[in-house]
């Protein structure tokens, strides 16, 4: 069993981030939690499946509150006491799984080394990481790759004209799957990317 998020497409549920892809409750007592500390975990009856958010120090008794927003984004926040935001502890846009929704980022912070990616699922059925990953190059390019059990695969090239260089992806190589071409089509041309979800923030 996972915790995730989903929308509803073709009358069917789609999964679009999972919380626990690699670490999935073996019984159906699973539950979602926040510590006294802000600790945001699953668990099951089993006891602790994933810890999602380990915080630094919060105010003592601070009041911390889990949001899922209409954007599709679940947010950990710390409440001043007249219930309006001190600030965002955790994210889920921070950590996408294998689907980028408007609001998400994809690339690699050069100051902090965080990096945000998408990682295909294993099987058209479990969550857990795939071989394919799309992330901003680890050579701080300012490209897109797809890197394929942790070697790059594929380059998008420079951004140039409002586009990359590969979009159309003729370098492939004829052993990357049908869908994930059909994916990385979909995601260059109908969610409309701009150059601030493609490049590294500075």
């Amino acid at each position: 069993m996972y915790a995730r998020d989903g929308y509803e497409v073709d009358n069917r549920d789609k999964a679009v981030w999972v919380a626990n892809r690699n670490n999935p409750i073996t019984d159906i007592y699973g539950k979602l939690m926040i510590d006294i500390h802000g600790k945001l975990s699953i668990l099951s009856s089993g006891g602790t499946v994933v810890d999602i958010f380990s915080p630094t120090p919060v105010t003592r008794n601070a009041t911390v509150s889990a949001t899922l927003l209409d954007t599709g984004n679940f947010v950990l926040q710390e409440l001043n006491p007249d219930g309006s935001v001190k600030r965002v502890l955790w994210q889920s846009f921070d950590h996408p799984t294998d689907t980028l929704l408007p609001g998400m980022k994809l690339g690699i912070n050069l100051k902090t080394g965080h990096r945000w990616s998408l990682t295909s699922w294993r099987s058209e059925k479990v969550p857990a990481d795939g071989s394919f990953t799309l992330t901003g190059d680890p050579n701080g390019t300012g490209q897109i790759v797809i890197l394929r059990r942790g070697n790059i695969h594929w380059r998008s090239g420079s951004w140039q004209n409002g586009g990359f260089e590969n979009a159309n992806l003729q370098y492939s190589g004829p052993d990357i799957a049908g869908k994930t071409i059909s994916f990385l089509r979909d995601l260059m041309t109908s969610i409309g990317m701009s150059m601030s979800m493609m490049k590294a923030i500075t």
